[in-house]
């Protein structure tokens, strides 16, 4: 597994895109990642339940993607798993068998895309409303790499999160051995632990 940066995040609100080569985990090394960190950990099994209750991150409250907290009614942006029958009108398990059998079908597509990003009425009003959206905007598949789009990334609290949680849920179903997986974002926050992430991710 190697890493290639393409553009590092210089400043708030920069952009920055990257790609890491080979990746693999398996199951057994994804649960003891977890098990070593207690957000971590929570989200993961809410993405496997698709339980959107907001209670369940109380005690994570104080982080930045949680600043609406006593706003919001449910976390339906922040479960992806639960987002996508939302944002593509299937369930989750129906989306992982449709995109293995688009790959299956034809592995030079480009149309293998699964939205994640609200509309934008919901991102107008999710300042002021109790309006949980998405950070993560689209997942685009192609035969042997994956495309993570996000509109914004939080570096230092949610991008190693997101990496585990969406490899293991919208990744590991879909291919069985290594794979390239790019990550940009159009904007960044907390850009100065970039650099621990990409040391978190070569620990792996």
């Amino acid at each position: 597994m190697n890493i290639d940066i393409f553009k590092e995040p210089m400043y708030e609100n920069d952009p920055f895109y990257l790609t890491i080569k080979n990746f693999e985990l398996t199951i057994g090394q994804i649960n003891s990642i977890e098990h070593q960190d207690n957000y971590l950990h929570l989200k993961s099994i809410m993405f496997k339940t698709q339980n959107i209750h907001k209670l369940n991150f109380l005690m994570f409250k104080d982080r930045p993607s949680f600043r609406n907290y006593d706003k919001i009614k449910d976390l339906e942006g922040t479960i992806y798993t639960y987002a996508v029958k939302d944002r593509n009108d299937i369930d989750y398990d129906c989306a992982i068998n449709l995109i293995k059998n688009m790959l299956s079908v034809n592995p030079t597509t480009k149309r293998c895309i699964l939205r994640m990003a609200n509309g934008f009425l919901d991102y107008y009003i999710s300042n002021d409303s109790g309006k949980d959206v998405s950070c993560l905007s689209l997942i685009h598949y192609f035969e042997k790499s994956v495309t993570l789009i996000f509109r914004a990334s939080d570096i230092k609290n949610e991008l190693f999160t997101d990496l585990m949680t969406i490899y293991k849920f919208f990744i590991r179903p879909i291919y069985d051995d290594e794979i390239d997986i790019s990550i940009f974002a159009n904007c960044s926050q907390n850009v100065s632990d970039f650099k621990n992430f990409i040391k978190n991710v070569n620990n792996l």
